[in-house]
């Protein structure tokens, strides 16, 4: 019969109690988490990448958590670079496309991709050809409705949930005074 396990936890340490007798687990710093070499860091490298896609940055900093050798990290992401393991721009498309569907604005997405280090310069074109203002109206009317608001204080609570989305102030105020898109 196989017990449950039942963690406690005393500021770094966690005793695992699977049995009557608990033992001591304790976390690994960041000089002992630096263990692998050669082909176990290649191998952590595949694992990474199975998952999911990554910048090359990204990998990096991953690998650079557990090589023994920064270099080795550097050699090994761009031989992931070379063999087009790792594509930035395919990493950066897949990130917009994304964003777009939460109703996140080209600001939003710009901030994003830059957060993650992944170069923004070859996406304007993409990002140009995505209509805004339909983008804001449509997540303005799915949170607050059609209506166009004589309020005050609910204009402003409409314009702070759409700049927050990464929308310009520009769209912002048009979608927020407009009635119908049909008009």
């Amino acid at each position: 019969m196989v017990g449950f396990a039942h963690y406690a936890f005393f500021g770094r340490d966690i005793f695992l109690f699977k049995s009557k007798k608990p033992r001591l687990k304790t976390f690994k710093t960041a000089e002992e988490k630096k263990t692998k070499t050669g082909d176990a860091l290649r191998r952590y490298c595949f694992w990474l990448l199975a998952r999911r896609d990554y910048g090359r940055e990204e990998l990096l900093k991953k690998l650079k958590t557990y090589a023994l050798d920064p270099d080795e990290a550097v050699r090994l992401a761009d031989e992931m670079e070379s063999k087009k393991y790792v594509d930035d721009k395919r990493v950066a498309q897949s990130i917009v496309r994304n964003e777009i569907s939460k109703g996140c604005g080209p600001r939003k997405i710009q901030m994003t991709l830059k957060n993650k280090k992944i170069d923004v310069d070859g996406l304007d074109d993409s990002l140009k050809e995505v209509d805004w203002f339909q983008q804001a109206y449509d997540l303005k009317v799915r949170k607050f409705g059609e209506a166009v608001t004589k309020d005050q204080k609910e204009k402003a609570r409409q314009i702070r949930f759409l700049t927050y989305r990464g929308f310009d102030l520009d769209v912002v105020f048009k979608v927020v005074g407009h009635e119908n898109i049909a008009d």
